[in-house]
């Protein structure tokens, strides 16, 4: 019988950077090692890492009672005040959030605080939704299912911000934006595009913003193209138009 590997077969981008950067920190620090939540969800790989010394966080709780260590923060994300409740006790940590969560993470930061109500397709109970909603400066609400979509158009607010979980289904994401979308007369969208050509890795940030007018008839208002290298999450963008 011959097997075959998809090319894209194993753990995403994001994951992947974060499991060898958690096996880099356990070889490398004499101190202990901690991740916040399990480092993915791979029973065989935090069994692997907790014989080399790595434990795992699993609460807020937990990490106000540690005193000392180094503490890796995973793929999915924390909200905000993880960050400070670490930095309040001095606590070292490596931040190997995904690049594509910290977009979010500053794009709901901001919308929140210019007074938009914080959309997030998703599941409630997923850390990434969780680490998403703790970046929010006002009113945020959680969209997984038609019902609660259609629920939440009983009484829209009068600007919202929409925003995804990036693991979650797209035809749903489509399905539930479509809806919320009913009411909408304008509006932007902003998404990321991640290119791997042979370790060579860039960012592509894409943003678009329109207006519905009384015609009926949809007008581009803002149109821009962002770039930077994606092997570091703190490069800055740069913009070819």
């Amino acid at each position: 019988m011959e097997v075959k590997v998809a090319k894209t077969a194993g753990f995403c981008f994001g994951v992947k950077r974060a499991v060898e950067k958690a096996y880099e920190v356990a070889e490398k620090e004499q101190k202990d090692v901690y991740t916040y939540g399990p480092i993915i969800h791979n029973e065989e790989v935090v069994n692997d890492l907790a014989q080399k010394g790595v434990h795992v966080i699993e609460t807020e709780e937990d990490l106000k009672k540690l005193q000392n260590g180094i503490v890796v923060i995973r793929s999915h994300g924390v909200p905000k005040k993880i960050y400070s409740l670490l930095e309040e006790k001095e606590i070292e940590y490596v931040d190997v959030t995904c690049p594509f969560v910290l977009k979010i993470h500053r794009i709901v930061e901001r919308e929140s605080k210019a007074g938009r109500h914080i959309v997030i397709i998703g599941n409630e109970a997923h850390p990434e939704v969780e680490g998403i909603r703790g970046w929010c400066e006002g009113e945020s609400t959680v969209i997984k299912t038609k019902e609660q979509a259609e629920k939440f158009l009983e009484s829209p607010p009068e600007k919202v911000c929409i925003v995804s979980q990036t693991t979650f289904n797209y035809k749903n994401f489509q399905e539930l934006v479509e809806i919320i979308n009913k009411k909408t007369r304008n509006g932007y969208i902003e998404c990321e595009i991640y290119v791997d050509i042979d370790e060579d890795r860039e960012i592509l940030d894409y943003y678009i913003s329109f207006e519905i007018k009384d015609d009926g008839r949809i007008y581009i208002t803002e149109e821009r193209l962002s770039r930077k290298n994606g092997n570091y999450s703190k490069n800055s963008y740069f913009s070819p138009f």
